[in-house]
C-alpha cells in the first residue's frame, strides 16, 4: 500500500471510530426533550408528566450500560429534593401551563421507587459520602422502605395501602439495596454495608418461597391470585431475577434466559405483545452476551423513537444498548 493510501485508510478508520455510536466510549446520556431546564425528567418527550420511577430507572439503566449520566442525574436529584415529604414517599407530578409542578397522582409503586431513589443517590454521590441534603432524603426513604417489608409475606409490598408483593418490585428492591451496600462499603461504612448485605440475602431467600416456579417453569409474579398470562407483567417478570442479580430464584424448574427467548423472543422483537418495546428485555440479553438479540432490538425499535410507543426509559436503554452492538449485525427475528 502506498503512503498516500495508507494515510487515507488511517483517516477513514479514525472517522469511523468518531462517528460510529456503537464504538463510542463513555458517551453522555442525551435527554434533550425529556429533561427540562429545571431538572425534571418527563415520561414522554416534550411532555408535562413526571413519574419518578421512569426517570430513576432510565438513569440507572443508562449508567449500567456505560453512559455518563452524571449531569442529568445531579439535576434530577436536585429537582426531587425540592419535593420533600414527611413520610419519605414521592408522588407523580404534572406541570401547569406556566411550567409549575404539583403532585397530581400517588406513586404507582412506592417500594420500587424508594429503592431506586436510594440507589441513584448512592451511586451518584462521591466516595466521601452523601451530601447532607441527600443524607436526609436517604434516611427518610430508607425508613419508608423498611416499613413496606411484610415479614408475614416475606417480601416488600407495593405501598402502605396496597399490601401486595410483586416479583418485579422485589427484584428491583433487593438489587438496588445490594448496590447501596456496595457503595456503603466503598464509603467506609463497613458495618452498615454488612448489615444491609445480610438483609438483602435474607430477603432473596424468602422470595424463593413467595414466588416459586409453577409446572410451566414460570415463577409466580404476585402474592395475589394470578390472572391469565400476559407479556406484562407475567412474562417480563420472569427476567427480573436475572436483570437484578437474584440467581437463587432461577433454580430449576424455573426457566432460564435461553428458554424464555425460545418461547417469547419472536413475539417480543416483532413488537406485537405490548404498547411499548420493552428494552429491559434487551438489557438482559446484553447481560447474557446475546449481542445478536440486542442488535435486533436496537434496529427494530429505531423507528419508534420519541413516538407514542416510546418513553424516557426506552430512550435511555436504546442509547446505552446501541453503544454495545454493531448496527450492521445481521438480525433474525426467529
Amino acid at each position: 500500500m502506498s503512503p498516500v493510501k495508507r494515510l487515507l485508510a488511517r483517516l477513514a478508520l479514525g472517522l469511523s471510530l468518531a462517528v460510529s455510536p456503537w464504538l463510542a466510549q463513555a458517551a453522555d446520556l442525551d435527554l434533550v426533550g425529556y429533561q427540562r431546564a429545571d431538572g425534571a425528567i418527563t415520561v414522554h418527550r416534550n411532555g408535562d408528566f413526571v413519574d419518578p420511577y421512569f426517570a430513576l430507572k432510565a438513569l440507572l439503566a443508562a449508567r449500567e450500560l456505560g453512559l455518563d449520566v452524571t449531569g442529568p442525574a445531579r439535576r434530577w436529584i436536585d429537582w426531587m429534593l425540592a419535593r420533600p415529604t414527611r413520610d419519605g414517599l414521592f408522588g407523580r407530578y404534572c406541570a401547569d401551563s406556566e411550567g409549575a409542578w404539583s403532585q397530581c397522582q400517588e406513586a404507582d409503586a412506592d417500594d420500587s421507587l424508594l429503592a431506586l431513589w436510594l440507589e441513584l443517590l448512592y451511586v451518584t454521590a462521591p466516595d466521601s459520602g452523601l451530601p447532607p441534603a441527600w443524607q436526609d432524603s436517604a434516611a427518610r426513604s430508607r425508613a419508608a422502605l423498611d416499613k413496606l417489608y411484610d415479614p408475614r409475606l416475606g417480601g416488600y409490598v407495593i405501598s402502605p395501602t396496597l399490601h401486595v408483593a410483586l416479583l418485579m418490585d422485589n427484584c428491583e428492591v433487593v438489587g438496588a439495596l445490594r448496590t447501596v451496600a456496595a457503595r456503603l462499603q466503598s464509603m467506609g461504612d463497613v458495618a452498615g454495608a454488612r448489615r444491609l448485605r445480610r438483609q438483602t440475602d435474607q430477603a432473596e431467600r424468602r422470595l424463593t418461597w413467595l414466588f416459586p416456579a409453577k409446572a410451566d417453569g414460570l415463577l409466580r409474579h404476585t402474592s395475589e391470585a394470578e390472572g391469565p398470562d400476559a407479556f406484562y407483567p407475567h412474562l417480563v417478570a420472569q427476567l427480573y431475577p436475572a436483570l437484578h442479580g437474584l440467581p437463587t430464584l432461577l433454580k430449576k424448574p424455573a426457566i432460564g434466559y435461553r428458554e424464555w427467548m425460545r418461547r417469547y423472543r419472536h413475539a417480543w422483537l416483532t413488537l406485537a405483545v405490548d404498547d411499548y418495546p420493552w428494552g429491559l428485555v434487551a438489557q438482559v440479553a446484553q447481560q447474557q452476551g446475546d449481542t445478536a438479540t440486542v442488535a435486533c432490538w436496537v434496529r427494530q425499535t429505531a423507528p419508534l423513537r420519541h413516538g407514542a410507543r416510546w418513553h424516557v426509559l426506552e430512550e435511555a436503554l436504546w442509547q446505552g444498548l446501541s453503544t454495545h452492538v454493531d448496527p450492521d449485525t445481521p438480525c433474525s427475528l426467529h
